[in-house]
C-alpha cells in the first residue's frame, strides 16, 4: 500500500487493527544520501562509539524520504504468514521545526540510483507526509498554549499601538501617493461595515502582503471599541483578510475555536510519527537488513535528535525498540553463514528459497492494494517485505535446529536470542556488530601494530619485513598516506615483534596499536589544553550547567504516554 498525506489515516487504521497480531514487522528506508567525507574516514579499528559519531553526522545531513513497513501476521497453522506491506512517502512540510529545519543534503549517486529504479520523487515532494517527533511536538504545543493565553492581550496591544501611530490615517508608515486611493477605499469599506449592525463579517479583496498590512492597521485604528477580530485566509484564488465583529462571549468562542484549529494542524503535522508511535507501543520485534542507517534515521527524524553520546543513543533505541533483528548479521554469522556467499538482500532472498531453508508460505493480505507490489526492489515497502520473508525462512531453519514445536515464528528460541539488539557493522575488522542491548565486543588487538613511514614503502616490502614472524597483513590507515596497520597472521608472535621491532628506526616508526591510540588521545588532549592556555583570557571556559538530556526527555514522554 502506497501511503501519502491524503491516505495516512486509512493506513493508520489498518495498522492499528493488525499490529497486535503481528509476529514481527520488517523495516526498510530510502534516503537522499548515505555517504559523505565522514565515510572516507571510517577506521577498521575504531570503537563502536567512534563509528557512531561519524555515522550520526552523516545521517543528520540526509533524509529518509520513504519508509517501508511490512507487518507479518502468523496464520492459524503457525507455519505461514499474511503480509501487510506499506510504503510511506515522507517529506518535512515546515521549514521552522524538526531536526531538518535548516535543510538537508542530496547525494548525486543516491538520487540517480533511486531514479534508475523508478522512484517517484513527485510523490515525496508533493504528497509526502510531514513528521514532528514527540519533543518538537511538545514544544509546539507549549507555544500554541502560550499564544492562546495571551491572544486578547496582544489584540489590545495592536489597538493601543494604532492610537500612537503618527502618520496619516493612523498608520505606522508613510503611504506612497500611488496607494492613497487604496487607503481611502479601504477606510470607506471599514466605516460602512462598522456602522451597519446587521453585517457581522467583512471580506476584503485579495491583495498583496503590503496592502494587507495597510488593511490590518486601518482596522485597528478605526475599530475603537475593540470588538473586531481579523484573520488572513489563504485559498487557491488568492490571499485575503476576513474581519468579524465579536461580543465578549463570541471572543471566548473564537479563541477556543482558534486553539482547536491550531491543535488540529499540529496533529496533522505529527504525521508519520504516529506510525512510529503505534510500532513502539506494540512492542513487536522489528527486523531489518543491514539496518544501522535505518535505525539512526528512524530515531533522528521521528523520535528525538541523535544525541552526541553513543550510550545515550543506545538507551533511546532500547526504550523505543527493545527487540531488533538484522538479517544481514544473521546471514554472516554461524550457523548459517556458510549458506550465504552473498549476503545482499536480493541474494539472501534467492538463497533462502533453497535447502536447508523452508520456503515458508507468505501471502499478501486482501485488505490493502498489493497488485503492483512485485519485483520492485528499492521501493522501501517491497524491500521490507523481502527482508521479512528472509527472516521468516531463517526462523523456520532455527526452529528445526532446536526441534521447536511452536511453529515458524518462535522468536524466543535460544539460538535466535544472541541476535536480539545487534546490528551489522561494516568496514570493522574485528567488531561485527553494534550491540544496542548490552556491552559491545572488545577484542584483543595485541597482534596489531601501527607502522609510520618517512618515505612510502611498497606493500610487498612491508609484508616481507614481518616474514620472520609468521607474516603480516598491512592495511592503510584512513586519511593517512604514510601509515599502515600491521596485522600479524600468527598472533602468538606479537610478543616477539613487541620486543624486537617496536621503536623508532631510520625509515619508520613501529608502535603497538594500543600505544598509538593512547598517544593520539594524549596529543588531542594537549592540543585542547594549549588552546585554553593560549586563549585571550588564559582561563578554562566556565562549565555549562548540564541541561536535560535527550534520552531523559524522551523517556519522560514515554512514561507520560505521549506520542512519538
Amino acid at each position: 500500500m502506497e501511503v501519502i498525506s491524503s491516505n495516512l489515516n486509512e493506513a493508520i487504521d489498518i495498522l492499528k487493527s493488525i499490529i497486535n497480531k503481528a509476529a514481527f514487522v520488517a523495516l526498510d528506508g530510502e534516503f537522499t544520501g548515505i555517504n559523505s567525507d565522514e565515510s572516507r574516514a571510517f577506521d577498521m579499528f575504531e570503537s563502536p562509539a567512534q563509528r557512531y559519531q561519524k555515522i550520526s553526522k552523516i545521517v543528520q545531513n540526509f533524509l529518509m524520504i520513504q519508509c517501508g513497513l511490512c507487518v507479518f501476521v502468523p496464520n492459524e497453522d503457525k507455519k505461514s504468514f499474511t503480509a501487510f506491506p506499506f510504503s510511506f512517502y515522507i517529506f518535512p512540510q515546515d521549514d521552522n521545526s524538526g531536526p531538518n529545519k535548516n535543510g538537508f543534503s542530496c547525494q548525486i549517486s543516491s538520487i540517480k540510483f533511486l531514479s534508475q529504479h523508478k522512484f517517484n520523487f513527485n510523490k515525496v515532494f508533493n504528497d509526502g507526509m510531514p513528521y514532528l517527533n514527540s519533543i518538537v511536538e511538545a514544544e509546539c504545543r507549549m507555544k500554541i498554549e502560550e499564544k492562546m493565553k495571551s491572544m486578547w492581550e496582544k489584540e489590545d496591544e495592536k489597538y493601543n499601538r494604532a492610537k500612537e501611530n503618527k502618520y496619516p490615517y493612523q498608520l505606522s508608515f508613510k503611504i506612497a501617493d500611488s496607494d492613497q486611493q487604496f487607503v481611502k477605499d479601504m477606510i470607506q469599506l471599514i466605516d460602512e461595515w462598522l456602522s451597519d449592525n446587521s453585517k457581522k463579517i467583512l471580506q476584503f479583496p485579495s491583495c498583496s502582503g503590503y496592502h494587507r498590512k495597510i488593511i490590518y492597521e486601518l482596522l485597528y485604528a478605526r475599530c475603537t471599541d475593540k470588538n473586531m477580530l481579523p484573520e488572513t485566509v489563504r485559498e487557491e484564488s488568492g490571499i485575503y483578510i476576513l474581519a468579524k465583529k465579536l461580543d465578549e462571549k463570541e471572543k471566548a468562542q473564537a479563541a477556543e475555536e482558534k486553539f482547536k484549529t491550531q491543535l488540529s494542524k499540529l496533529d496533522d503535522a505529527v504525521g508519520f510519527c504516529k506510525v512510529i508511535d503505534i510500532l513502539r507501543k506494540a512492542n513487536v520485534p522489528v527486523v531489518g537488513h543491514n539496518m544501522l542507517h535505518d535505525i539512526l534515521h528512524l530515531v533522528h527524524q521521528f523520535i528525538a535528535p541523535l544525541p552526541n553520546d553513543y550510550y545515550e543513543f543506545k538507551e533511546i533505541v532500547n526504550t523505543a525498540f527493545p527487540n531488533l533483528y538484522d538479517t544481514k548479521l544473521m546471514a554472516t554469522t554461524e550457523p548459517i553463514k556458510t549458506y550465504f556467499a552473498d549476503s545482499s538482500l536480493a541474494a539472501a532472498e534467492k538463497r533462502s528459497q533453497k535447502e536447508p531453508f523452508q520456503n515458508v508460505s507468505i501471502e499478501f493480505c486482501k485488505e490493502i492494494d498489493c497488485k503492483d507490489f512485485h519485483e520492485h526492489y528499492h521501493d522501501a515497502g517491497y524491500d521490507a517485505y523481502i527482508c521479512g520473508t528472509v527472516f521468516a525462512r531463517m526462523l523456520y531453519y532455527y526452529d528445526t535446529l532446536t526441534e521447536d514445536e511452536n511453529g515458524c515464528c518462535n522468536l524466543q528460541s535460544e539460538v535466535l536470542q544472541p541476535f536480539n539488539g545487534k546490528i551489522k557493522m561494516h568496514r570493522m575488522l574485528d567488531i561485527p556488530y553494534l550491540n544496542l542491548s548490552g556491552d559491545d565486543v572488545r577484542p584483543s588487538r595485541e597482534h596489531v601494530f601501527v607502522m609510520r613511514f618517512k618515505e612510502p614503502w611498497p606493500l610487498s616490502k612491508i609484508a616481507d619485513y614481518f616474514s620472520a614472524f609468521g607474516g603480516a597483513k598491512p592495511m592503510p590507515v584512513p586519511m593517512d598516506e604514510t601509515s599502515f596497520y600491521i596485522i600479524l597472521l600468527n598472533e602468538k608472535e606479537s610478543v616477539n615483534v613487541s620486543n624486537k621491532l617496536v621503536g623508532e628506526f631510520q625509515d619508520f616508526t613501529l608502535q603497538k596499536f594500543e600505544s598509538d591510540r593512547l598517544e593520539k588521545t594524549s596529543s588531542a588532549a594537549k592540543r585542547k589544553a594549549d588552546s585554553i592556555v593560549n586563549s585571550p583570557t588564559g582561563q578554562i571556559p566556565a562549565k555549562k550547567e548540564k541541561s536535560e538530556s535527550t534520552v531523559q526527555r524522551f523517556s519522560q514522554n514515554l512514561q507520560n504516554g505521549e506520542t512519538i
